[in-house]
């Protein structure tokens, strides 16, 4: 009588665990299915976020418009750095050639 108890209690809790099983296999296919439909609500909510910028908040378009004019002001100072070094590079160039006369026309000195 003890060992018919334990395999009725053996066989209940067997299918009292598939039944648990197949419970959660079920929850992670709903879970799944409520994470892909919300991807996707964010997908289209960001694309159409893309497509409008007027509808974006005003403090994400306010930093945007101010790094666009932070970036073109950067753009406004490495092209005067560029033109800065280039005549300062030009400005030694010809002090570096004036030298080399100088030098040049002493030696001739030297020489007579």
């Amino acid at each position: 009588a003890i060992a018919k108890d334990l395999e009725q209690r053996i066989r209940k809790a067997e299918v009292d665990q598939h039944a648990a099983e197949t419970e959660v296999v079920e929850i992670k296919a709903e879970t799944a299915a409520i994470v892909e439909a919300k991807n996707a609500e964010v997908a289209n909510r960001l694309a159409e976020l893309e497509a409008s910028p007027d509808s974006w908040p005003a403090h994400i378009r306010l930093k945007l418009e101010t790094t666009e004019a932070t970036v073109e002001a950067l753009k406004g100072e490495v092209l005067e750095l560029q033109a800065s070094a280039s005549n300062t590079s030009t400005a030694h160039c010809e002090e570096l050639a004036n030298l080399q006369k100088e030098i040049g026309m002493k030696e001739s000195e030297r020489v007579h």
